[in-house]
Order: C-alpha cells, then sequence, then structure tokens
C-alpha cells in the first residue's frame, strides 16, 4: 500500500498511487510514525504521529518569508 503507483483494484476514485508514498517518506525523515485504520463509514483513516520535542528544547527559529 505503501509503493509508489500502487492502485488498489476496482477502486472507485481516480489517482496516481503517490500519496501514501509521499506521506511514508515524509513521516520516516520527521522520524514520525504512519497508522492506517478502516474508517467508520468506509475508506481508509490515515494518522501521521510525529515525535514531540522535549520541553527544554529551544524552539526553531520563526519562518520569514524572503
Amino acid at each position: 500500500m505503501f509503493d509508489r503507483f500502487y492502485r488498489r483494484e476496482n477502486a472507485p476514485a481516480g489517482g496516481s498511487g503517490l500519496g501514501l508514498a509521499i506521506v511514508r517518506s515524509v513521516a520516516e525523515r520527521s522520524g514520525a510514525r504512519v497508522e492506517l485504520d478502516t474508517a467508520p463509514l468506509g475508506g481508509l483513516r490515515v494518522r501521521v504521529l510525529f515525535p514531540a520535542l522535549p520541553t527544554d528544547h529551544p524552539a526553531p527559529p520563526a519562518f520569514r518569508p524572503g
């Protein structure tokens, strides 16, 4: 399911099959974890759980566009 261009047979919606591959790539680079679950009314629920920074960790610099 996390492979690039993966598409379920008889999928009702279109798509390239790249979505979960991109999610996994970003999660791995961030030290995050991806969880998949079936949604209550059908479909797929995707959770990305990012690790929390320790409270004594300095805050990152503010983003200032160029």
